[in-house]
C-alpha cells in the first residue's frame, strides 16, 4: 500500500495556485482578541492530565452505588472505581450500558487511570467499563491518537499506546459516535482524540500492525499534557479541547526552528521554514501552504488565542514534516521528516 509522506500531504493539500501581496510582520505576543478562546489559563490548569495508556484489566462485578463501581480484579483484590465521566458500553452493540443492571460476578472488561490510591479498598478513576463480553473476540480496546495519517486507498493509520501500535481503519470500516448525535468518519479522528477500536489480530513487529474493523468516537473530555524538548528538557504545556491536542503556537514553532509572523491585515499568523510558508488564520479550521490563504485542510479544530498566546493543533506540525511522539502523556518534539524520493 503507497503512502504519502506528512510534508507530501499537508503540500498537496493546501497549495493553491495564486498568491496575494505581501505584507508586513510583526510579532506574534500583539494578538488581540481575534479568534479568541472562552477558556482562560486558569480554567486550563484545572483540566486533568491526559493518560494514553491507561491501565487495562478484566474484572469481575462485586457491587455497585452511588456511581462507584467495586470489582475484583485477576489477584484477587477489590478496586472501587469512580465512573462518573466513564464511557459504559456494551462491547458486542457498542450501545450504552447501565452499571446499574450488572450482577455481582459478572465480568467486565475496564480502563482505568494509572493514580491508585493506597487505601482498603483501593480507588481509582475509571475510563471506560465494557459490559457484555464474549469469547468469540477481544473487548474493544480504548486508545489515543498521537499521530493520523491518511493512505492513498482512503484508509487512516493511527499511531496508539506510545507508538508501539499503528492501528489502520479501512475506508469502509464501521466507526460511530457514542452518546453524541454528531457523525462521525475516521477522518474526525485526530492527534488528541481518544477512541474504542476492535482488532483481534496484531502483526509481530515494532511498532504492532493491526486493523479496525469497527470504531466508536466518543464524546472526549478536555485535558492538558507537556510538551518537551527532544532533550528532555520542558517546553511548554498543551491542551486537549474536544477531541484535539492543541499546542501555543510560537513556542513550538520557534524550537522547531520556524520563523513566526503575523499578518495584522487577514489575522494570520504565517510560520516559514523552507521555501514554503504555513499560514494559520486565526478562528478558522483551515491551514494552508503557500501564499494563496484559500481552500487549506482542516485539522478538526479552529486556532485560537487566549490570554495573548495562539493556540493550533498539534497534527499541523506533523503535517509539515516534523516529528512529535506522544510518551507517558507527554509530548515531544522530534526533528525534521525527510520527503521521501
Amino acid at each position: 500500500m503507497m503512502k504519502r509522506t506528512m510534508g507530501g500531504v499537508l503540500a498537496a493539500a493546501m497549495m493553491m495556485t495564486s498568491a496575494i501581496p505581501a505584507v508586513g510582520a510583526v510579532d506574534v505576543s500583539h494578538l488581540n482578541n481575534t479568534g479568541s478562546s472562552s477558556l482562560s489559563q486558569a480554567a486550563s490548569d484545572t483540566l486533568p492530565s491526559l493518560s494514553v495508556a491507561p491501565v487495562a484489566a478484566l474484572a469481575t462485578v462485586v457491587s455497585y452505588e452511588n456511581g462507584d463501581l467495586t470489582v475484583k480484579t485477576a489477584d484477587g483484590d477489590e478496586l472501587v472505581l469512580h465512573t462518573e465521566n466513564a464511557i459504559v458500553m456494551d462491547t458486542q452493540t457498542a450501545a450504552a450500558a447501565d452499571l446499574s443492571a450488572l450482577k455481582a460476578g459478572e465480568s467486565v472488561y475496564v480502563y482505568h487511570d494509572e493514580a491508585v490510591t493506597m487505601s482498603l479498598p483501593a480507588q481509582t478513576t475509571a475510563y471506560a467499563v465494557l459490559t457484555n463480553l464474549t469469547d468469540k473476540h477481544a473487548p474493544a480496546s480504548l486508545l489515543t491518537a498521537e499521530a493520523v495519517q491518511k493512505n492513498d486507498d482512503g484508509s487512516v493509520t493511527v499511531t496508539c499506546e506510545g507508538g508501539s501500535l499503528n492501528l489502520t481503519i479501512a475506508k469502509d470500516a464501521s466507526v460511530q459516535p457514542f452518546m453524541t448525535r454528531n457523525i462521525v468518519t475516521a477522518d474526525d479522528i485526530h492527534v488528541g482524540t481518544r477512541f474504542l477500536a476492535w482488532f483481534d489480530v496484531t502483526a509481530a513487529s515494532y511498532p504492532a500492525q493491526a486493523a479496525a474493523d469497527r470504531v466508536v468516537i466518543p464524546g472526549q473530555e478536555d485535558s492538558r499534557f507537556l510538551v518537551f524538548k527532544q532533550d528532555g528538557s520542558e517546553l511548554t504545556e498543551g491542551r486537549v479541547a474536544d477531541g484535539v491536542a492543541m499546542v501555543p503556537v510560537r513556542k513550538v514553532a520557534e524550537t522547531l526552528g520556524y520563523k513566526v509572523s503575523w499578518d495584522g491585515k487577514t489575522n494570520t499568523v504565517i510560520l516559514k521554514k523552507g521555501e514554503t510558508p504555513i499560514n494559520i488564520q486565526l478562528g478558522e479550521d483551515r491551514y494552508h501552504a503557500g501564499n494563496d490563504r484559500t481552500g487549506g485542510v482542516s485539522l478538526g479544530a479552529a486556532s485560537y488565542e487566549v490570554d495573548g498566546t495562539s493556540w493550533v493543533p498539534a497534527e499541523l506540525f506533523q503535517l509539515a514534516g516534523e516529528t512529535l511522539s506522544f510518551a507517558n502523556g507527554s509530548l515531544v518534539l522530534g526533528t525534521m521528516v525527510q520527503p521521501a524520493v
